[in-house]
């Protein structure tokens, strides 16, 4: 888990259960399909990335992760879509 999953997500959502083994997961916020990011301004995400949803990538355009930081694609997840 990263240090945002199972605590209140960045964008004010309840906690989110992990994916089950198998299905694809933000490497930010730990989203996945039936578990997705939800805001006003936004709605429900989607899939930018194998492994990044729509509000992560967001965030990280404004504000990108320190030099060093690993982007979140590094993480070698799998491809999947947003429904």
């Amino acid at each position: 888990m990263t240090g945002i999953q199972g605590e209140f997500g960045l964008s004010g959502d309840m906690p989110r259960p992990p994916a089950p083994p198998g299905w694809e997961e933000c490497a930010v916020c730990g989203c996945w399909d039936m578990a997705a990011c939800w805001s006003e301004e936004s709605g429900s995400c989607w899939w930018v990335e194998e492994d990044l949803c729509s509000h992560c990538a967001e965030r990280l355009e404004a504000d990108p992760p320190a030099a060093g930081m690993p982007a979140a694609n590094e993480a070698g997840r799998g491809k999947g879509e947003r429904a």
